[in-house]
């Protein structure tokens, strides 16, 4: 995972986290994805949340994305999410 700018200066309040969202690419099979959709999926990776929230910075995560605040830092978008909206951890690095 590259380094986010600004990655280690975001500090959540209270019952949010941070999540990187992952980046699905851009073509698939020769397909291009239109660029709305390559943030779709709710998987992405968290960068900050308090200590006790049963998930920790570095997991892998299944978020709800519709309730996320999205925040352009640099390149890169985060988002702030609600610990509850954090869905479960994915285990082994895969999804299937």
């Amino acid at each position: 995972m590259g380094r986010l700018q600004g990655e280690n200066r975001i500090k959540p309040r209270g019952d949010l986290c941070v999540i990187l969202p992952e980046e699905l690419p851009a073509e698939e099979g020769g397909i291009l994805r239109p660029e709305r959709y390559r943030y779709g999926q709710p998987i992405g990776r968290v960068l900050a949340v308090k200590d006790g929230a049963g998930f920790s910075k570095g997991d892998r995560v299944v978020y709800r994305r519709s309730r996320a605040i999205d925040l352009e830092l640099g390149r890169k978008t985060v988002s702030f999410v609600r610990i509850d909206d954090v869905l479960g951890v994915i285990q082994n690095g895969n999804t299937g």
